[in-house]
């Protein structure tokens, strides 16, 4: 009887011992999957700022561009009009010529 009593204190402590391992290597896994699961959020952030700065840098040279666009066809329009009004003044003055010679 003594002797079965100790063999099942024996069992129990085994028992205990086991399960205590078996919840320690279970929060060394949820350790390491928090671990990483938050090493994985850290990255992403990073690489969100980086998108968010990539794209704010594209925002700014496009704008600049576009200013630089609308001065160009500002200056190609007023390029064109001296052309045309330097165009009417040769016809004009071609007319006036013509008008002399005859």
């Amino acid at each position: 009887m003594e002797h079965e009593l100790s063999l099942k204190h024996q069992l129990l402590d085994t028992l205990e011992r086991q399960l205590k391992e078996s919840r320690d290597r279970n929060e060394l896994l949820e350790y390491g999957k928090n671990s990483a699961f938050e090493k994985q959020i850290e990255h992403f952030e990073q690489q969100r700022q980086e998108y968010n700065q990539k794209i704010d840098k594209l925002q700014v040279d496009n704008l600049e561009k576009d200013r630089l666009i609308a001065q160009m066809q500002h200056k190609v329009e007023r390029v064109q009009e001296e052309m045309e009004r330097k165009r009417a003044e040769m016809e004009q003055s071609r007319g006036a010529m013509d008008k002399e010679k005859k």
